[in-house]
């Protein structure tokens, strides 16, 4: 993702938010199962696009674990 934010993220998120405000006013407490999931996959495909932009660096070292990039990092904490 980098300094060239993603446009496909940004529009996730905000249909995440208008689908919670909309839940929220109807008075629902959480979202049905089906939009969870869509999410979810949405979410995933994100991380997964992030990843595959930011690999992991050739390890120069024979010992130790190879460092990840601050970019790295961040996704792979996203995905936890």
């Amino acid at each position: 993702m980098g300094k060239g934010h993603d446009a496909g993220a940004k529009q996730v998120l905000s249909n995440v938010l208008g689908v919670v405000k909309a839940a929220k006013a109807r008075g629902d407490t959480h979202l049905n199962q089906v939009s969870l999931g869509y999410f979810s996959l949405l979410y995933d495909r994100i991380i997964d696009k992030a990843k595959s932009q930011n690999p992991l660096p050739k390890q120069l070292k024979k010992r130790g674990r190879p460092k990840r990039g601050e970019i790295r990092a961040l996704v792979e904490s996203f995905e936890k």
